[in-house]
C-alpha cells in the first residue's frame, strides 16, 4: 500500500461475483480474488440458479475459505442480484465483479489508495485488460447526450495511463462506496439486463459525487466484450433486444431533466423508428421484442414516473449543467454505424420464418 497508510486501519472490502453457468471462468476467478495483495478482503459468491454445477463446484474448490461467503438464488434474478451480495456484506467498499475475469494481484490497493485519496469519488473502474489479445483494453470511453457510451477494444499504447473522470464504470467490475449506496439506491432491480450500472452512476453524479477511471487497477477480462454480439443464441438476442430497450429508455426517464428528456428522445426517436421498420423487414422477432419494451413501459409508467420523482427529490443536488458537462454530443456516424452493426447481428432467416 502506499505509504500514507502507515499507521492507519486498511478498510473493508467486499467483492460480490455474480455466477450463471460460469464454469470453467469463474474458479479462475475466485483464485485470482484469493491472491489478492490486500488484507481486509471478503468474497460474496452470489449464484443466479446454476444449471453448470459450477455452484457446487465452487463450494467443493473454496468452501473451506473463511472469507468467501456462498448464496444461491432460487431462480435468475439478473444483474441486480449483486444487491443480495451488497446486503450480505460488511465492506466500506464493494466491488461488483463478472464471473468471466482474473484480477491482478494489486488491483484492489490501487483503487482503495485512489478512493481513500477523495472522499467524493463514488464509484471506481478499473483498467480492463482483454485475456486473449494482447495489449487491448476495454477504452473509458464517453457517454453522449443521449446515454449511449461509446465503449471499444483499443491497442494499450499509454492513452489510459491517468486517473480521469468518466460517467460510468463498465458493467464488468465496479468499485463502490458503501456510504455512497446509502444516498443513491442500489442497483434498480427492473434492470435485469443492460444499463444497470449506468443507471447507477448517473445517480451517483446526481448526488454530488464522481466516478473515476483508475488505470493501475488491472482485472483481466476473458468475455469477448467491445464486439457485436453475432455469437450469441438467437433467443439471448431476443431478450437483449426487450431488455437493452426496456432499461435504456428507463433510465433516461428517471435520470434527466424535463427539458433535457425531450430534447433526447426527439433525437432517439428517429434513431429507433428507422431501426423499429428496418427490423420489421428483416427479422420479426427482434422488432416485436423492442415493441414489447415500449409496452412495459407504458403499462408501468406510472411506477416510473414514481422512481423518477424519487430521484430527483431524494438523490439529485447538483444542477442539470453539471450532468450536461460530464455528456458529448451525439455523433451520429458513431451512433448509426452501431446500429448497423445491432442490426445485422439479428439478422437470422432460420428464426425469421
Amino acid at each position: 500500500m502506499d505509504s500514507s497508510w502507515k499507521g492507519k486501519e486498511l478498510p473493508w472490502v467486499s467483492v460480490v461475483v455474480l455466477n450463471y453457468n460460469g464454469d470453467p471462468v469463474v474458479y479462475y476467478c475466485v483464485d485470482s480474488l484469493l491472491k489478492s495483495n490486500y488484507p481486509n478482503l471478503e468474497i460474496i459468491i452470489i449464484d443466479n440458479a446454476s444449471t453448470d454445477r459450477s455452484y457446487d463446484k465452487l463450494k467443493e474448490k473454496f468452501g473451506a475459505h473463511n472469507n468467501i461467503i456462498f448464496h444461491q438464488n432460487e431462480r435468475n434474478e439478473g444483474y441486480p442480484s449483486y444487491n443480495r451480495g451488497a446486503h450480505l456484506s460488511r465492506g466500506d467498499y464493494i466491488v461488483f465483479l463478472n464471473n468471466d475475469t482474473e484480477v491482478h494481484p494489486d488491483w484492489l490497493k490501487e483503487i482503495v489508495d485512489v478512493m481513500e485519496s477523495d472522499l467524493t469519488i463514488g464509484a471506481c473502474e478499473s483498467k480492463i485488460v482483454d485475456k486473449f489479445i494482447p495489449n487491448t483494453v476495454i477504452n473509458p470511453g464517453p457517454c453522449d447526450f443521449c446515454g449511449i457510451q461509446n465503449r471499444t477494444m483499443e491497442k494499450d499504447v499509454g492513452q489510459y495511463s491517468e486517473v480521469r473522470e468518466i460517467f460510468s464504470t463498465i458493467g464488468v467490475a465496479s468499485t463502490l462506496r458503501r456510504s455512497v449506496l446509502r444516498v443513491t439506491g442500489m442497483l434498480d432491480p427492473e434492470f435485469f439486463l443492460f444499463e444497470e450500472i449506468n443507471d447507477l452512476c448517473w445517480r451517483i453524479w446526481l448526488a454530488g459525487y464522481r466516478v473515476v477511471y483508475v488505470p493501475k487497477s488491472i482485472i483481466i477480462h476473458i468475455g469477448r466484450i467491445g464486439h457485436a454480439p453475432t455469437y450469441y443464441p438467437f433467443e439471448l438476442k431476443v431478450l437483449s433486444a426487450y431488455q437493452s430497450t426496456k432499461n435504456h429508455t428507463l433510465m433516461l426517464l428517471k435520470n434527466y431533466s424535463l427539458k433535457n428528456l425531450v430534447k433526447c428522445f426527439m433525437v432517439l426517436y428517429v434513431l429507433r423508428m428507422g431501426e423499429f421498420f428496418f427490423l420489421l423487414m428483416k427479422n420479426h422477432r427482434i422488432a416485436v421484442a423492442k415493441l414489447n419494451a415500449y409496452k412495459w413501459l407504458l403499462l408501468n409508467f406510472r411506477g416510473i414516473w414514481t422512481s423518477r420523482l424519487r430521484v430527483q427529490k431524494n438523490v439529485r443536488c447538483v444542477s442539470e449543467a453539471e450532468i450536461e458537462r460530464h455528456l458529448t454530443n451525439p455523433n451520429f456516424s458513431i451512433l448509426l454505424h452501431r446500429y448497423s452493426a445491432l442490426v445485422r447481428s439479428y439478422k437470422d432467416s432460420s428464426y425469421d420464418k
